[in-house]
Formats: structure tokens, sequence, C-alpha cells
């Protein structure tokens, strides 16, 4: 190997070392240090600033040594050096954190790849059912069921990569060098967490989140995260109805909230001629997250990690909680009933903002608009495909135009066979269709525990067959238009609400002066996914390959599953509304786009986020009445929608 490979190498290795027996030898020293009258941190939380201030502050370290050395290989040995020395004394989860924010954020021409969570913690993302007994089954169920629906999701809440996806999410928007539109991002990103749980729970008939937002009332249901989570010796069980006994805690949360809630009524952050909306929404997020870019003297300040700690430590006992790492905290009901509380700020907000005349600056674009056969919203220019079934010898662009364009633009294709002839008069034949399937599949965690026993569990997760998607639109301007591409969807029953809606991609298209083009998209490029698409997550990022490291491949992580992109849905098929907005890109366009990572949800690296609209546009905002989200869709050209099912096999 090479010394680039090498070095990056020794760094995988370290995320590749158990973790449990480190945290055993490093209690012995914590105890040590308290027998000599000085306190260690026992249990690290990204949740509290103190410690995050003081990760972030090893990392800035590592960087230091690599600035300063003469090659950077010199300096990469450097910081492993420097973890080495600092393992004796300083929490490994602290430490570990520090070298991931390291890592991530590096800017080296020495690629850098940090192993999947399946190699990094694996002992904290196995099921929490765990491979026990049955008896052990039914005691568990028994700590997790104040509500036993909630079980049902376990398999969503407990996804590896989901739960990856949001600890490094956590790791790429840190706490002391906030990125740009960080607070904003921070509601966003939840919110979307909240709208494809909310899709689940309306798949199994169970009522949406609601907001944990009262610190007075108990927490209604239990969580335990498994045997292996808890021989970890960090995590405890919570009873279902318990009250949080921290009494001093509960006064101070509720007086911040209702702080909170004053500020917003009393216009603290309406959007004036002076400041957007943006960067209102940033100021809130940031304050309430928190982050360097909030308003540091504002008594809720952290209100969101505040909240975290008080709940993980709800009875006040030596251990914690799920929710006080960001690594375990969805695993828990009672983040995404947190979280809701946090999402309703925003929401209440949002509510302040007039909605948007959609007209003003909707580019000269057509997308057609119909009904389908039981009268719902129906496009005939939105066409999707399974990815198995598209033609081969040639692109998906130029089968697209074969297929869809030129003679067949105005034939549909809402769930049928299509043919047409390529180039040289080969037969092309692609099915289209109505219906996206998922299925449930399962993979593989190993691990040595803490007492030194190897471990292997399976893991189920949702899948779904790739699609593609085509969309016929017609440019009405006689210039070369460039627009930006919005996909969205969401359960049937829920159009109208605009916090329900998940967001699928978000991609530039060129449209030449007049014309009828057919825009192909692969969910593979979807730009809320990490990069490249992880088709199998029990095996991504799990082998160290010296040939095959991905270029900025910490940054690329972030984002969503792609396995999770869609809904399971139901094995009797769930309706969804699939929306396509086209906006102005000579608008919207503020940094080149990001080729790596989730343009979405971790924008663009050493750049401006690349679009200038309000995160989650146009559902950042309440729509006017009468029409409604229904009504605007159907009386924008530049808008277009119709209802598809998820079927679940």
């Amino acid at each position: 190997m090479t010394p680039e490979q090498d070095i990056a190498r020794e760094i995988w290795s370290i995320f590749a070392e158990p973790t449990p027996e480190k945290r055993a030898r490093y209690e012995q020293f914590r105890q040590q240090e308290a027998a000599a009258g000085r306190r260690a941190i026992r249990f690290f939380s990204e949740f509290r600033p103190t410690h995050l201030q003081q990760a972030e502050a090893i990392a800035d370290r590592f960087e230091d040594l690599v600035r300063n050395a003469q090659t950077e290989v010199e300096g990469l040995r450097a910081v492993i050096q420097e973890y080495r020395r600092l393992e004796q004394t300083t929490h490994p989860d602290l430490l570990y954190h520090a070298l991931r924010v390291f890592v991530t954020h590096h800017h080296g021409q020495v690629d850098l790849e940090i192993p999947s969570i399946l190699v990094t913690d694996p002992e904290l993302i196995a099921p929490s059912t765990g491979d026990g007994t049955t008896q052990e089954r039914a005691n568990r169920l028994a700590v997790a069921a104040g509500s036993p629906e909630e079980t049902k999701l376990d398999w969503f809440r407990e996804d590896p990569l989901l739960n990856e996806h949001h600890a490094h999410w956590h790791v790429v928007y840190n706490g002391s060098s906030p990125l740009e539109r960080q607070g904003e991002m921070f509601f966003y990103m939840h919110r979307q967490m909240l709208a494809r749980y909310n899709a689940e729970r309306t798949a199994l008939d169970i009522a949406p989140v609601k907001a944990y937002d009262d610190f007075r009332k108990p927490i209604k249901v239990g969580y335990a995260p498994g045997p292996d989570v808890r021989l970890g010796r960090t995590f405890d069980d919570r009873a279902p109805d318990l009250a949080l006994m921290d009494v001093s805690a509960v006064t101070d949360q509720q007086n911040l909230l209702t702080a909170i809630r004053n500020d917003l009524q009393g216009g603290q952050f309406d959007v004036t001629a002076a400041t957007n909306e943006i960067v209102q929404a940033d100021r809130l997020g940031s304050t309430i997250e928190p982050n360097a870019r909030g308003i540091q003297n504002k008594s809720y300040n952290g209100y969101h990690g505040f909240g975290h700690m008080v709940i993980a430590d709800s009875d006040l006992d030596n251990r914690f909680g799920v929710m006080a790492r960001t690594t375990t905290a969805i695993r828990d009901v009672v983040f995404w009933e947190w979280h809701q509380g946090v999402d309703d700020i925003y929401g209440q907000w949002q509510t302040r903002l007039q909605p948007y005349n959609f007209r003003t600056d909707a580019p000269k674009t057509l997308l057609r608009k119909s009904v389908d056969a039981a009268g719902l919203p129906y496009s005939p220019d939105l066409i999707l495909c399974q990815t198995a079934s598209l033609p081969t010898g040639m692109t998906p662009e130029q089968a697209g135009s074969l297929l869809f364009g030129g003679a067949n633009w105005n034939k549909d294709f809402g769930n049928v066979l299509a043919t047409g002839s390529g180039p040289t008069g080969q037969a092309l034949r692609c099915q289209t269709t109505d219906t996206l399937i998922t299925r449930m599949q399962s993979g593989t965690i190993r691990f040595r525990d803490v007492n030194g026993t190897q471990r292997s569990y399976q893991f189920p997760f949702v899948n779904h067959d790739p699609v593609s998607m085509f969309i016929r639109v017609e440019n009405k301007n006689p210039v070369k238009t460039t627009v930006t591409v919005r996909v969205f969807l969401v359960p049937d029953t829920q159009t109208e609400d605009r916090t329900k809606w998940i967001e699928l991609d978000k991609f530039l298209a060129d449209l030449n002066p007049l014309e009828k083009k057919v825009i192909y998209r692969a969910d593979t490029n979807s730009s809320v996914i990490r990069k490249p698409a992880v088709t199998n997550p029990a095996t991504a990022s799990t082998t160290f390959d010296p040939t095959n490291i991905n270029p900025n491949n910490a940054r690329c992580n972030c984002g969503y599953p792609y396995h999770m992109l869609l809904p399971r849905g139901t094995t009797a098929g769930m309706k969804f509304r699939l929306m396509v907005m086209l906006t102005n890109a000579d608008i919207d366009l503020a940094s080149q786009q990001a080729n790596c990572g989730s343009l979405s949800f971790c924008g663009t690296r050493n750049q401006n986020y690349p679009d200038r609209r309000p995160l989650g546009y146009p559902f950042n905002r309440q729509f006017a009445t009468p029409a409604g989200i229904a009504g605007t869709i159907a009386g924008q050209d530049n808008m277009a929608s119709r209802v598809i099912t998820i079927k679940q096999v």
C-alpha cells in the first residue's frame, strides 16, 4: 500500500476497534479520579454543550497537527499518536466523536473513510429484542409496551443506517463551527424524519406522533434498548408512565418553552424588510438546537439539547437512556414525540408567514393535468418505471425520449407496456407502473460484547425495487431555461398537511427554447440520500479497501439511507400522492450543486447551500385558502401530481 493508503487504513482501524472494552477501562480510570477528588466525564453526550466543546477542541487540535506538519501524511500520523496518548485519560466516546469530526471536516488530499456503524458501534444498534429466551423478550416488551402498537415500528426506529444518518448529521453540522443555514437545516432535517415516521404510522393505522412538550406529564411509552445495548454499561431502560424526577429541570424546561412561545407571538423572529425568512429560521433553529449561530443570551438557548438530557436522565440514576446520544436517540419512541414538540415551535413560527403567490416567479413551463379513473388528480407527464425494465444498449435519457417523447408525447403511460423503436430500428420495451414495490429484508450485525462474547444478530430493514422517473415538460419560453425539479410524496389522506410531505429529490434540468423534453431521474441519484446509494446496508463500508476509497467519503456518508427512501406501504397497497414542482433556477441557484452526499440535508461542502429558497419549499409556509395544497397544484402549470400505490410484498 502507498503511505496515503496505509494511513487511511490506520484511521479506519481506530474506528473499527471495539468500544465496550474501552468504556470498561475508562470507567476504572474515572473511579480512580473520583477517589482522588478529581472529576472526569462519567457519560459523554453530544447534547451536553460542554462535552461537545471539549470534543470539537480536540478535533481542532488534530487539524492543527496536520496544518503544521511538513506533509499531510506526517500530520495524520501525528493525529494518530495524539489520539493514542489521549486514550489514557479521555472518555472513549468523546475522543471517538472528536476523531469523527476531524475526519469528516478534514480538507486534505489523503482520502479517509469512516466505516459503517455496523463496524464502529455495532453493540449500540443491536435489535432491542435481542436473541434471548421467549421470557426475556416478553420482559423487554413489557417495558416497551406502554402502547403495544409502538413495538410494531421497532424495525424503523432501530434501523442501523437511519441511526447512522442521525448521528452523522450531527457531526457534519456541529455546534461550535456551524455551517451556513444550520439552524434552518436542524428544523428541516428532523421534520423530514418525522414525515417519514408518520407515513409508516399511517400505514399501520397508528395515530401521528403527538408532541411531548409538557415535562410535567409522565412519558407514556417506555423503552428497553435491549440486552446488548445495556451490556455496554451505558444505557438503561425507562419504564412506562415514568414521571421525570428532576423537578427543577422540569420547571426550567417549561419556563423555556413559555419564553419561546412568547417571543414567537411577540414577533421576535418575524420577517421584516431587513431580515429575510431564511435568516430568521436559522436564528431560531440555531438558538434552540443550539449552535454558535444562535442568540446566546436567550434563556432558551439549547432548549432542544437540554430536553434530550432531561428525558435521558429521567430516573436520576447512574445510567442514562438512549436519548442521551445521537447514535441511539431515535431508537426511543419519546425521541419522535420530543422532536414533534420542537417541530411545533418551527410550525408556530411558519404560521406567521404569508402564503406564497406562486405565479409571481414560476417558470414558463407546462406539466399537463387530468384525473384518473377514480377521479383523483393525475398527470400523464409523471411516468414511473421499474429501473430493471429500462431498455439496454442506450442511456436511460435516450430511451425516455424515444419511448415517451416525439410521436408518443401525447400518449398516456400510467401503467402500460411502453414500446418503440431505437436508432437502428431495434425494439424498445419498458413496463411503466403506478405501483412501487417494497419488501422487508434482513442483515447481520456481528460484534464482541463487553464480556468478550461474540454475538451475531439479524436485523430487519425495508428496501424497494429500484425505480426511475421520467418527467415530460414543455418549455413555453423562447429562451433556454434551467429549472429546479422538486419531487415530494405524501400519504394521500394527508395531502393538506404540509408537514407530512416527504422530499424525495431536488435537481436541475436544462430546457432548450420551446422544447418538449423528457427528463430522466433514477432513485439512486436522489438528493436526499447518502452517496453512493447503499442498496444493502449490511455490507456497505464494512471492510477496508485501499483501492476503492471514495473521495470525501466521510462527507458523502451524510444523507438519508437509500433503502428507506420510500415508505413501506401496506400489503394491500397504500395510496400516496406524488408531486413535481418546477422552479426557476436563475432565482433558486446559489452555488454549484454537490455530487456527493445529500444536497437536501447536507448542502455542498465548502460552498453556500445551493438553493436560495427556504428548505422544504413550497411546503415551508401555509397555502392560500380556499385552494389549499391540492387546489394550488391543480392551478399551477409548473406543478403536477398523481396518485401512486406503494405495496409491500
